[in-house]
């Protein structure tokens, strides 16, 4: 009886710290919310103007797109969580705190699942398992991603869920533990579609226990659940390419023609790239998101840390292959390597960050037990004060850069700063001003083009097109006159009347002044481009093309 009730003090106990946890990082989350700012990350424009279409009855399309394509790149599981949001509230950009928080708030809840995981079913010490959850939630990436309109939230709670479920509840048969994975499973994968390294973590991990009929079961049902309706739904909405919509293509038709087009085709070349941009990329990523005071934020991390990557990542892998041979595996694991896997295959070096934001908790896992072998509480005094250094280590290397790194959040939501140093404060009431002049002037039916062309239809209503970078399609791998001649063909296909020429930001950084792509589509065709208004503090400049003609070509448009 005393023990039955222990047990259950020490479960309230439990649920007690993990609510104050969740309580304590709502107040703290609440201020780096912002009420004005929408779509200069791209994705997260494109999850709310999605997420409009649906509450309006509208389907899973992209209105703001000529042409109004379907949604092939981005599941419908956010989308659909954040239409509640406009069905709450309708309104533009006043509904932006309820659509933020609906994300905000499962990041939160994220947390919180974290820290039951790491001590329900890893068995984590109550000091390790809420240290690893401060640890990410107070992360610079992961504030960043959860008080942002992006999926990294939602999918960090569902893949969490997933595992959970997994570990804890699929250790013996249960044909009913079995369902809900597969429901869980399915949907982390409609949230973003890399949920599938999850399917295939669950099904290995059924192989290797010998349990043949339930990963049959398991594979089928996930499959039916997952790649299946999914892959329908993209073949059966996939643009034809042609001489015209290669914008188009590339940003919103999918990963496949994205990496088609941007991986090596020779395979020695490919191998070459995968090391250079997906490996090297993910080592330097890991030691930035775990150790900033040890690396520079802003910056390239040193040889030397890599260098260490790469040996605890030889170490790891070799405790991984030895707990294979010896039947030591969980679903957590092989999750976290098949991930890795396709992150280092996806060849987005800039995105390394943000990828591994995901598998961050067992990244910190990981290390904590490799320091102090094993997180098991134990009443050893050695071992005791092995963990107190090791967290007064962590503490140090982590809290003051934590610190910052919320203090400088802070400073760019309160302010609407567009990129984090401040030096462009003035940008986003520019922007402001340039879409007030594109609603007042502009007719309701006319085409804008720019580098946000999610935020230009949130902000003017006006359908968009988007004129970033990738715009520019490449004649036989190069960017030529030839291909600016593509795009100008484009713009004209699709009946562009207006075009932004502003700054260019690339990863909340600002690279340049002004759109590489409208400067070099002025100097190739002066004449078709019209200015007809500047922003007050001279950020953006408005212009109208004049010529309606397309451009005589030179060669193949399919080269």
């Amino acid at each position: 009886m005393n023990e039955m009730t222990g047990s259950h003090w020490k479960k309230i106990g439990i649920v007690s710290s993990v609510l104050l946890l969740v309580g304590l990082l709502a107040v703290m989350y609440a201020p780096l919310i912002d009420s004005q700012v929408l779509g200069f990350l791209h994705d997260d424009g494109v999850y709310a103007i999605v997420a409009n279409a649906l509450a309006a009855g509208k389907g899973f399309t992209l209105p703001h797109v000529p042409g109004s394509l379907a949604q092939i790149k981005y599941p419908i599981v956010y989308p659909l969580l954040l239409a509640l949001g406009w069905l709450l509230n309708p309104v533009f950009p006043a509904n932006l705190p309820v659509l933020h928080w609906l994300t905000t708030g499962i990041g939160i809840a994220g947390i919180g699942v974290l820290a039951w995981y790491l001590r329900a079913v890893k068995a984590c010490s109550v000091i390790i398992s809420v240290l690893i959850a401060i640890l990410v939630a107070f992360n610079f990436f992961f504030l960043f991603y959860a008080t942002s309109l992006m999926s990294e939230a939602p999918y960090f709670l569902l893949s969490l869920l997933t595992v959970f479920v997994a570990e804890k509840y699929l250790q013996k048969p249960s044909r009913k533990w079995l369902v809900v994975t597969v429901a869980l499973s399915a949907l982390a994968f409609h949230v973003r579609t890399i949920g599938f390294v999850l399917v295939g973590a669950i099904w290995l991990f059924l192989i290797l226990q010998k349990r043949w009929k339930e990963s049959a079961l398991y594979l089928l049902g996930a499959l039916a659940c997952t790649v299946l309706p999914w892959g329908l739904w993209v073949k059966g909405h996939l643009p034809a390419p042609d001489a015209f919509n290669y914008p188009l293509v590339y940003v919103y038709g999918g990963y496949a023609p994205e990496y088609a087009i941007n991986a090596p085709h020779d395979p020695i070349i490919f191998m070459q790239a995968v090391v250079e941009k997906g490996i090297l990329p993910l080592f330097d990523a890991a030691l930035l998101l775990m150790f900033p005071l040890l690396t520079n934020q802003f910056g390239s991390v040193p040889m030397l840390l890599t260098f260490l990557g790469f040996i605890g990542a030889a170490l790891l892998l070799a405790k991984g292959l030895f707990h294979l041979r010896i039947r030591q595996f969980s679903v957590s694991g092989l999750y976290v390597t098949f991930y890795l896997m396709v992150t280092a295959g996806w060849l987005y070096p800039g995105q390394a960050a943000r990828f591994l934001l995901m598998i961050l908790p067992w990244l910190w896992l990981y290390f904590f037990q490799f320091m102090q072998n094993g997180c098991v509480n134990t009443s050893r005094f050695k071992m005791r004060m092995k963990q107190a250094l090791l967290i007064v280590f962590v503490a140090f290397v982590t809290i003051w850069p934590s610190v910052q790194g919320y203090q400088l959040l802070h400073r760019m939501r309160a302010n609407h700063w567009l990129e984090p140093s401040g030096q462009a404060a003035s940008l986003w009431p520019d922007y402001q001003a340039a879409f007030e002049f594109i609603r007042a002037k502009t007719n309701s039916n006319d085409r804008v083009a720019g580098i946000w062309d999610p935020a230009v239809y949130l902000y003017t209503q006006r359908p968009s097109f988007g004129l970033f970078t990738s715009a520019l399609q490449p004649v036989k791998g190069q960017i030529t006159a030839e291909s600016v001649n593509r795009l100008f063909n484009s713009l004209r296909h699709y009946g562009v009347d207006y075009v932004l020429d502003e700054p260019f930001l690339l990863n909340q950084e600002l690279k340049a002044p002004h759109n590489p792509v409208v400067e070099v589509l002025k100097s190739q065709y002066p004449k078709a481009f019209q200015p007809v208004y500047q922003s007050p503090h001279q950020w953006i400049t408005v212009y109208k093309l004049t010529d309606k003609s397309l451009a005589p070509t030179r060669g193949s448009l399919r080269e």
